[in-house]
């Protein structure tokens, strides 16, 4: 659970980063591999673990732990919102 946890705050703070201008999506991406040595930056791991996955895991653990610690960015429940919209349109 402990690597599960990390991954979704990363893909949490990388929303978060992005909605706030700081960089592109690839540019995270970019930085994270290149940068940290992750193998996939937060936004490919999003895509392969499914847009809402992280937002689930957060929500979860904030239900545990209400201490704000696990509360998912408002980025991040936009993103989720938005790709739910555009998997319900023919």
């Amino acid at each position: 659970m402990i690597v599960a946890r990390t991954v979704a705050r990363i893909i949490d703070l990388a929303h978060d980063a992005v909605a706030k201008g700081v960089a592109t999506e690839q540019d995270v991406d970019t930085a994270m591999r290149l940068g940290v040595n992750y193998p996939l930056g937060p936004f490919e791991w999003s895509r392969r673990l499914g847009r809402g996955w992280a937002g689930s895991l957060l929500d979860d653990l904030h239900e545990r732990d209400p201490s704000g610690r696990y509360a998912p960015s408002l980025a991040l429940y936009r993103h989720a919102c938005a790709t739910e919209k555009r998997e319900d349109t023919p």
